[in-house]
C-alpha cells in the first residue's frame, strides 16, 4: 500500500473507534503510524481529534497550533484548536475565534461554522447575555435551532421573559422545532399564563411525541386545570423527564420499582412495598389513598426515608403502616412509588372520598371561617415563611398582610411560630414577635431534630395558618383545621391546591382550606382571596 493510501485510510478507522467509545485503541492505532511517517501533517492532526476524544485537551491544542503555526493546518485544524482551548481557558479560547473571525482564508460558510461553535462555546459555558450581545453586534449571523435556544436565555436575562416570549414566538424554529416549543412552554409557566403554556407542551409532543419532558410539564397543569385523566397519564412519564428528580434510592426498596400500574387488579391479593418519590409534602398527599390500596392489597408495608417514618409514627392515621421489623413482615411482590397511587385511586374527580368540610361559612367567605375556627382556639400554629429552597421567596407573606386581615390572631392565647427557619434568624423572630405579642418559639423546632417536634407542636394547635406545603400536609393528616395561603403562581407548580370544593376546602384534605392571596386562581373563584400588603 502506498504511503498516502495507507494516511488516507486512516481518517474513516479513526472515526469508526472513536463512534465506538475505543479512543485508546485509535491513539495506538495513530501512533503506529506516526513512527512509519513522522511529521505528517494528517497523522498529528488525527492524534489531536484522539486527544480531545480522550479530555486531552492541552495536548489536542498543542497539536493543533502547531499544525496551523506551521501553515499546515486547514480549517478544520484551526476550528478545533478553538474548540481544543474551550477547557483550558475560556478568555483564550474567545480571542482564538476572534482571530479566526477575521482570517481572510476562510469563506463564508465557513466563517458560519466559526460563529456556530463560538455560539456553542458561549451556550454550554451558560454566558447568555454574551450570545445576545453578539447577535445585536451580528444581527445578519445565522444560527442554529441550539443557538436560537442559547440566545433565547440571553433575551430573557437582559430583556426579560416577555421578550424572550416574543423572540421565540417568531422564530422560524418554532414551527419545527419540539425544544423551541418546549421552552416557550416553560416560559409562559413563569409569566403563570397556563393556557398558552398547556398549548406550548402540546405542540412539542406534537412534534415529538416522544418528548418526556413535555409530557411531564404538561400533566402537572392538566392537574391544575382538574383535567385528572389526561393529567394522570402526562404526569406518569415522570420517570423518564430529564427534569424530574425521583427520591425512589431513600426507600431501600427489595424489589425494583414498578412505575407502571394500569388497573387496581394488578396489585390485587399482593404484598405491597410503598416507596418514597418527590419532597415531604407530596409524599403525605399520596398517603392519602393508602386506605384504598389496602383494601385491595394482601398487605401494605412503607419503605420511605428514615425522617417521615420516624415522624408517621405520631400520626394517628399512619402509624398502623409503619412496621417496626420490616424483616418479620411478608416479603413484598410489588415495590412502587408512592405517586402511583393517586393515579390509580384518583383518576376523576368523582373518585375522591365524600368531602365534609370542616368549614361552615358561606361559599368562599375565608373572613367569616378564620373567624369561626380561631376564636375561642388556645394555640394556633403559625408559619408564614417557606424553606423551599427553589420557592421559598414566592410563597412566603408578611407577618402584617395576614394581621391586618386577620386581627383574630391577636386574641389567641398563644400563637406557635412552625417555621424553624424564623426560629434560627434573631432578626427575624424579631419582627415577627413585634407584630404578633402572643406568639411563641418551640424549643427544639429547628430543622435539625427531624420532623416528630413538628408533628408533636402540631398536635397541640387547634388550628393552623401556613405558606409551607410541608406544614399543610401535616395538618391535613392529622385533621387539624389548616387555612394554607397561596398565590396563582404556587398554584401552578403545586398542582393539587387547586383541587378544591366550592368554598375552598381541600379535595384531599377536608380540614384545609386553600386561600389565594394574590387575586383570581387558575380554574375559577373557588378559593377565597386573601387582600394584604405582601410583596409581589
Amino acid at each position: 500500500m502506498r504511503r498516502g493510501d495507507e494516511v488516507q485510510l486512516l481518517g474513516p478507522e479513526i472515526e469508526q473507534l472513536l463512534a465506538s467509545g475505543r479512543p485508546d485503541e485509535a491513539a495506538k492505532r495513530t501512533r503506529r503510524l506516526l513512527r512509519k511517517f513522522p511529521g505528517n501533517a494528517t497523522l498529528l492532526f488525527y492524534l489531536g481529534v484522539v486527544a480531545g476524544a480522550q479530555n486531552d485537551f492541552a495536548t489536542a491544542f498543542r497539536l493543533f497550533r502547531d499544525l496551523c503555526d506551521s501553515g499546515r493546518g486547514d480549517f478544520r485544524a484551526h476550528l478545533l484548536m478553538c474548540r481544543a482551548l474551550e477547557s483550558i481557558d475560556a478568555s483564550a479560547a474567545s480571542d482564538c475565534y476572534a482571530r479566526e473571525f477575521s482570517s481572510p482564508r476562510w469563506g463564508q460558510e465557513q466563517i458560519r461554522e466559526l460563529h456556530e461553535a463560538y455560539l456553542s462555546f458561549l451556550g454550554v459555558a451558560g454566558k447568555y447575555e454574551e450570545i445576545f450581545a453578539f447577535m445585536q453586534a451580528n444581527p445578519s449571523v445565522r444560527i442554529s435551532a441550539e443557538v436560537d435556544l442559547f440566545l433565547v436565555k440571553g433575551i430573557e436575562a437582559v430583556h426579560g421573559v416577555e421578550a424572550a416570549i416574543e423572540h421565540l414566538e417568531l422564530s422560524p424554529y418554532t414551527n419545527t422545532s419540539a425544544l423551541h416549543r418546549f421552552n416557550l412552554g416553560a416560559l409562559y409557566e413563569k409569566l403563570v399564563q397556563i393556557d398558552s403554556a398547556v398549548r406550548a407542551y402540546e405542540g412539542a409532543l406534537e412534534l415529538q411525541p416522544l418528548l418526556d419532558d413535555a409530557a411531564y410539564n404538561l400533566g402537572i397543569l392538566e392537574l391544575c386545570q382538574c383535567k385528572f385523566d389526561r393529567g394522570w397519564d402526562h404526569y406518569a412519564r415522570r420517570w423518564a423527564a430529564k427534569g424530574f428528580k425521583s427520591k425512589l434510592e431513600a426507600g431501600g426498596q427489595d424489589r425494583k420499582p414498578i412505575t407502571t400500574i394500569r388497573s387496581v387488579s394488578e396489585l390485587a391479593g399482593k404484598h405491597i412495598q410503598l416507596l418514597p418519590e418527590q419532597g415531604l409534602g407530596e409524599q403525605l398527599l399520596f398517603l392519602t389513598c393508602i386506605n384504598e390500596l389496602a383494601s385491595v392489597a394482601a398487605s401494605v408495608r412503607l419503605s420511605l426515608g428514615p425522617r417521615l417514618m420516624s415522624a408517621l409514627r405520631f400520626v394517628p392515621q399512619m402509624e398502623k403502616w409503619v412496621v417496626n421489623e420490616p424483616h418479620r413482615s411478608p416479603r413484598p411482590e410489588i415495590s412502587l412509588p408512592l405517586g402511583v397511587l393517586p393515579q390509580l385511586f384518583r383518576r376523576d374527580q368523582s373518585c375522591f372520598p365524600p368531602l365534609t368540610s370542616v368549614f361552615n361559612s358561606a361559599k368562599g367567605d375565608f373572613l367569616a371561617s378564620v373567624q369561626a375556627v380561631v376564636d375561642g382556639a388556645e394555640k394556633v400554629g403559625l408559619c408564614l415563611s417557606s424553606s423551599s429552597l427553589r420557592f421559598g421567596e414566592a410563597k412566603s407573606i408578611t407577618a402584617e398582610a395576614v394581621s391586618g386581615v386577620v386581627p383574630e390572631l391577636h386574641r389567641v392565647k398563644q400563637l406557635v411560630n412552625l417555621d424553624h427557619a424564623v426560629r434560627a434568624s434573631p432578626e427575624a423572630s424579631s419582627k415577627l414577635r413585634d407584630v404578633f405579642p402572643n406568639i411563641i418559639f418551640p424549643e427544639g423546632l429547628d430543622g435539625a431534630s427531624g420532623l416528630n417536634r413538628l408533628v408533636e407542636e402540631l398536635l397541640r394547635c387547634d388550628a393552623v395558618v401556613t405558606v409551607s406545603c410541608t406544614v399543610a400536609h401535616f395538618a391535613g393528616v392529622l385533621g387539624i383545621p389548616c387555612f394554607v395561603v397561596v398565590n396563582d403562581w404556587v398554584l401552578s407548580k403545586y398542582w393539587y391546591w387547586n383541587h378544591t370544593s366550592n368554598d375552598g376546602t381541600s379535595m384531599w384534605y377536608p380540614t384545609i382550606r386553600v386561600v389565594n392571596k394574590k387575586g383570581p386562581q387558575l380554574r375559577g373563584p373557588s378559593t377565597a382571596v386573601l387582600h394584604g400588603n405582601d410583596p409581589p
